[in-house]
């Protein structure tokens, strides 16, 4: 029987603990901002598209930011950034960031996007919900009001704004604020259920973060291309996702390849080749300086020209320049570096300067020691006459003892120098033994000096500070083509024999209009007259050092004005074969023309040699190189007054950070792009600074603790990005991380961007092209019409156009029917003309308006 009752009440303990859970769990669970951002960007919706979360009650104050800010002014006026803040919120920015909790983020919805209501949210964390709910109040009066679900609601028929105390949101349409209030009450599914946001935080796995972004772009894509009225989908994205810890300078990331296999999909994982070897030969000097791949940048590159070949368009315009002087994707294996010693020469260059008035300081100070000494002992000779033999005899630091003077020692040599000369009419001279000061002559300075003006003037030595200049390296293929081309690039620099002849005719066409002048307008009937009062002699052509302009010249009046005379004169014949014949020339209307400069015969005309065995340099301008055959390696240098050991020298310094050695066993052999910068240096010379109040309006002990806090972490600075089969993965570290994250990350991403994009840019330039091409045949129609233009574009084809062409982001002729021939508008005095344009707003991802681009025959195309 107690068996019995004893198992009653557990079974009826079970029932009500199980009644009480499961009422429990069908309670909503109101989302929290969590420990860090990664845990902040879990609250949002699961549907989101894109989220940037931040979390920052242990990374840095807000409040004290703000007040370092408006001590940075003192008692000018307050910023306006705070001002501004303060007139609109009725609050000082500190009262309001003391309300929030320091965690929000910002949300993209997966929901069709319009111009009346962007799919978008900011939510921030509530931490004083009294005084929010005061100031909600306040600013609310003159909106809708409204609550549920525990939100007390306000708007004014666009935005929406809504809190509970706990969390405050702002967003567009009564939809997007409904899916708001429905998230943030706990009703709703949140990005933590998401099996990617899983993944990302997985893989990241930061206890601190103290900003996190995740985008969605499969997702993202088909919003924007829906938007822009496309149905096409790259798919070479999947997820990215990022965080950032602010406290010790860290960020990582990654981007996920897409599901379609795309040839820019396979080159974009095939991982790049930066190594260290690469990497060490970097002159130890260089503080600055960022590496890429380049063979991994061409891979993407004709990987993007096969999925789409307008980019051919562009290819053909990039690489006839580049390959202007020989191929360089022949020359060059990929691996390219370029740096700058700017940031170690400006603080050496500080430093040298410190210690030069240092050194003057010094000299000044021992001139008064050795004065102030010379001044004493004068008077212990008028004391004790016999104190002036024992200097005589027995020197300075004796005589000094008996008279009870200490020698002070000289500041620069930090030792006593001071010795005594006594002359034959018994006065005494006190000198600086040696040469401690940066004097032109040895034992200076000296006393008595009666006369300031007679100190001796000091002279600075040159300081040793190196010169700025900027630093390249890249990894040779090929060394031929790589001396094929610095050859020609060194050759283009030195003058040729055809601008030699063309300075000759200049100096002809002088002489020529000297003579004018004194014989009342006419000229010599030959170049002979010239000789000898204009010209010294008659110059010889480089080419084949005869007077071949003799021939040539010729005088008379000119067929518009049979009054006025003009002269011409030209290299004759066919002396420079890069130029067509009788060229260069020269008339007294036009002055000089060279014509057509043939590349191919002008780099064929060469004599290039082979490349040398040894390291050699090749000067062009300012430019240094030095091709290193044994290395396999080009290094070149930018800057003036460079010596020429600065490029000749052949470094081999491994690398000394324990930053770039840590992310290099990282990057698993498969970096393509890396950027580094030392900062080391400015954190100390700041430091160092006792002046800093000068140095920035704001308060010295403020400005030391900042210092202080960065020298404590790491003081250089890098972004580096590695390819794998699992995507790209970029890290960031130092006290910049934050910008050099965005900044290079940007950079970096506007290199690789997505094809939809670079579709969207090639597809412009094609329709302007088309553009032009229906406005030459229309010029053409005009010359054959006595001025008349068409009556359409119709009547261009096919004796001016094959036919009409078709704009190829809209699939179909967007010209014809916008033809039209008047008088523009806002010209009224000038003569009709046509206008046509591409019609609709099939340009719209590359940025430009509906209907447009548009050409007119009177300026071109209309910005």
């Amino acid at each position: 029987m107690n068996h019995s009752r004893s198992l009653a009440h557990s079974l009826f303990f079970l029932l009500t603990l199980s009644q009480f859970a499961l009422a429990q769990w069908m309670q909503p669970v109101v989302p929290k901002a969590g420990k860090n951002a990664i845990q902040t960007a879990g609250s949002a919706p699961a549907d989101a598209v894109a989220v940037i979360a931040w979390n920052w009650r242990e990374q840095f104050d807000l409040v004290e930011a703000v007040e370092v800010a408006r001590n940075a002014h003192g008692d000018d006026p307050k910023p306006i950034i705070l001002d501004g803040l303060e007139r609109e919120l009725g609050v000082t920015p500190e009262s309001f960031l003391k309300m929030l909790g320091g965690a929000g983020y910002i949300v993209l919805f997966d929901r069709p996007m319009n111009a009346e209501a962007v799919p978008a949210a900011l939510v921030l964390e509530i931490r004083a919900s009294g005084g929010f709910q005061e100031l909600f109040t306040t600013k609310s009066k003159s909106l809708k009001t409204s609550s549920g679900s525990g939100f007390s609601l306000a708007t004014n028929g666009k935005d929406y704004f809504g809190h509970n105390g706990t969390w405050f949101f702002w967003t567009q349409g009564e939809d997007n604020a409904d899916l708001c209030v429905k998230n943030l009450s706990g009703d709703g599914r949140s990005l933590v259920e998401s099996t990617a946001y899983q993944q990302a935080a997985k893989k990241l796995g930061y206890q601190k973060a103290g900003l996190f972004t995740f985008l969605d772009y499969q997702k993202l894509e088909v919003r924007l291309n829906a938007l822009m009225g496309s149905k096409k989908a790259s798919g070479v994205w999947g997820v990215g996702a990022g965080c950032i810890d602010f406290t010790t300078g860290r960020a990582d990331g990654f981007i996920t390849p897409g599901p379609i296999d795309a040839p820019s999909k396979k080159a974009m994982l095939s991982g790049g080749t930066l190594t260290p070897d690469f990497l060490s030969t970097i002159p130890p000097e260089i503080s600055s300086f960022f590496a890429v791949d380049g063979a991994w940048y061409g891979r993407m590159f004709e990987a993007s020209m096969r999925e789409n070949p307008m980019l051919a368009v562009f290819a053909a315009a990039i690489f006839s320049e580049a390959n202007k002087y020989g191929s360089l994707q022949e020359a060059f294996s990929g691996p390219v570096a370029l740096g700058t010693n700017v940031f170690a020469v400006g603080l050496q260059k500080e430093e040298e300067e410190k210690q030069q008035t240092l050194r003057v300081e010094d000299f000044f100070e021992c001139s008064h020691h050795i004065q102030f000494l010379h001044f004493q002992l004068k008077e212990k000779f008028q004391q004790t006459p016999e104190l002036f033999d024992l200097l005589k005899n027995h020197g300075l630091t004796k005589c000094c003892r008996e008279a009870d003077l200490e020698i002070p020692p000289c500041p620069a040599a930090q030792q006593v120098t001071y010795r005594a000369e006594v002359s034959q009419d018994n006065a005494f001279t006190l000198f600086c033994s040696g040469h401690h000061h940066p004097t032109p002559e040895p034992d200076q300075p000296t006393a008595p000096v009666d006369d300031p003006a007679e100190v001796p003037e000091y002279k600075l030595p040159p300081t040793q500070t190196k010169t700025p200049y900027l630093y390249a390296q890249a990894e040779i293929r090929d060394v031929e083509e790589t001396h094929k081309i610095l050859a020609r690039l060194k050759d283009s620099s030195t003058p040729k024999s055809r601008d030699k002849c063309a300075e000759n005719l200049k100096n002809i066409g002088t002489a020529l209009e000297m003579y004018s002048i004194d014989w009342s307008g006419d000229y010599p009937p030959n170049l002979d007259k010239l000789t000898p009062n204009y010209l010294r002699t008659l110059p010889l052509c480089p080419a084949n050092e005869k007077n071949v302009y003799l021939e040539s010249y010729k005088t008379g009046p000119t067929q518009e004005d049979g009054d006025e005379q003009t002269y011409e004169v030209y290299c004759k014949g066919h002396q420079h074969p890069e130029l067509e014949h009788d060229r260069p020339y020269y008339d007294s209307r036009y002055g000089l023309e060279m014509g057509v400069i043939d590349p191919e015969v002008a780099l064929r005309e060469e004599s290039l040699g082979s490349a040398p065995s040894e390291p050699t340099l090749y000067e062009v301008s300012d430019l240094k190189a030095v091709l290193d055959t044994d290395k396999k390696q080009l290094r070149v240098v930018a800057g003036k007054e460079i010596r020429r050991e600065t490029v000749e020298e052949r470094y081999n310094n491994p690398l000394e950070s324990g930053l770039l050695q840590e992310t290099l066993e990282w990057a698993q052999g498969e970096l393509l792009y890396l950027a580094y910068s030392d900062f080391s240096s400015p954190v100390s010379f700041l430091l160092s600074k006792k002046d800093l109040a000068l140095m920035l309006p704001q308060p010295e002990e403020v400005l030391r603790q900042w210092a202080e806090r960065l020298s404590s972490s790491h003081t250089d600075t890098l972004l580096a990005i590695r390819s794998s089969s699992q995507g790209l993965h970029y890290r960031a570290r130092g006290v910049a991380v934050s910008a050099a994250t965005l900044e290079s990350l940007v950079s970096f991403l506007s290199i690789v961007e997505d094809p939809m994009t670079t579709r969207a840019r090639t597809q412009l330039v094609v329709c302007k092209s088309n553009l032009r091409n229906l406005a030459t045949a229309c010029e053409m129609w005009s010359i054959d019409h006595d001025g008349r233009y068409p009556d359409h574009l119709g009547q261009l084809a096919p004796d001016y156009l094959a036919r009409i062409p078709e704009c190829p982001a809209g699939g179909r002729d967007t010209y014809s029917d916008t033809y039209s021939f008047q008088k523009l508008a806002g010209s009224p005095d000038s003569p009709p003309t046509y206008r046509f344009y591409c019609r609709g707003d099939h340009h719209r991802p590359a940025g430009m308006e509906e209907n447009k681009p548009a050409y007119n025959g009177l300026v071109g195309f209309e910005e």
